[in-house]
């Protein structure tokens, strides 16, 4: 993953894991998604994932860096 190893630690880099593939399973019930590409699909569930975690267990600045890899992979 995209996330600067040292930045957060490693529980909240697993619980940002486990609730971006249970949004990805969510994803995968609706056929909306189905015509969607999924690395889009995984990117918002990443996504959404960092939005419902707190600044003080993920903090910004690590959020910016994480969109900013992806915008330089993309």
């Amino acid at each position: 993953m995209l996330i600067p190893s040292g930045s957060c630690s490693g529980i909240v880099k697993h619980e940002l894991l486990e609730l971006a593939r249970f949004l990805t399973e969510l994803a995968v019930c609706d056929y909306y998604f189905v015509t969607r590409k999924p690395s889009s699909i995984a990117l918002a569930a990443v996504l959404n994932a960092m939005d419902g975690m707190s600044s003080s267990r993920l903090p910004e600045d690590v959020r910016q860096r994480f969109v900013e890899s992806v915008r330089f992979v993309a």
